[in-house]
């Protein structure tokens, strides 16, 4: 497989993980909600920080899996397993951080983990379905 066929299997997945835990968060949380950005006098709409959580969470997962993984050695009867596992984990872990260093203190856990890794399996599923 050629690196331009990686990337691509890398960003539009991602793409579609942000987009698709955007519904998820319409489905769980409250719309109107805004957060300030810590590095600058911007203010984001809490969406916008779910998805581009996700999607840098999920694309860091799958360059991970497309590029890193496959150079170590012996490690073909497990690559199957690790491209299922390894972004949606990235993507709840990096939206549960979002949530909790720019929405609130109080964050649980379980329901933005649930956000990132939901939308980055169910964005993945839909760029399979294309």
């Amino acid at each position: 497989m050629s690196t331009l066929e990686k990337l691509k299997n890398s960003i539009v997945p991602s793409v579609f993980a942000g987009a698709t835990s955007v519904g998820i968060y319409y489905l769980l949380f409250d719309k109107d909600l805004v957060t300030e950005v810590p590095f600058g006098p911007i203010s984001l709409p809490v969406w916008g920080a779910v998805a581009g959580a996700c999607t840098i969470g999920n694309m860091a997962g799958e360059v991970l899996t497309e590029f890193v993984l496959p150079m170590i050695p012996k490690n073909e009867s497990l690559q199957k397993y690790e491209d299922m596992v390894i972004p949606p984990a990235i993507s709840g872990l990096t939206t549960y951080l979002t949530m909790r260093f720019l929405v609130s203190n109080n964050t649980k856990p379980l329901e933005s983990v649930i956000l990132g890794s939901g939308g980055s399996v169910l964005g993945s599923y839909v760029y399979g379905m294309l």
